[in-house]
């Protein structure tokens, strides 16, 4: 590609919404797992007789078990929310500029 094309693109609205939303989308799904994982493991670190609380009673099964639990199916969910929004808003916002820049090139 020459300069003045990646400088066009660059300045293209769709490219920096895209590049805005792509972002956004990254920064959501991280915070919300290290917010699951920080949180689990503030639990784990202060208060560990909650943690080793037998649920339910007189159960092999502590609480911390049913927590590690909830911790890989929150990552799970957020895996598949990133999916879904790469898949749909993101994949439209890219055939939109690949549309456009096609446009301007003809």
């Amino acid at each position: 590609m020459q300069t003045d094309q990646i400088a066009r693109i660059n300045n293209n609205r769709s490219f920096l919404l895209l590049t805005r939303k792509r972002k956004q989308t990254k920064i959501v799904m991280v915070s919300l797992t290290m917010l699951v994982f920080l949180l689990i493991h503030i639990g784990w670190a202060f208060f560990p007789a909650l943690i080793n609380l037998r649920v339910p009673e007189n159960s092999a099964i502590s609480l911390g078990v049913w927590l590690a639990v909830v911790m890989i199916l929150t990552a799970i969910v957020l895996s598949g929310y990133y999916s879904l929004v790469s898949g749909s808003k993101l994949d439209a916002l890219n055939r939109q500029l690949i549309d456009e820049l096609k446009h301007e090139q003809q």
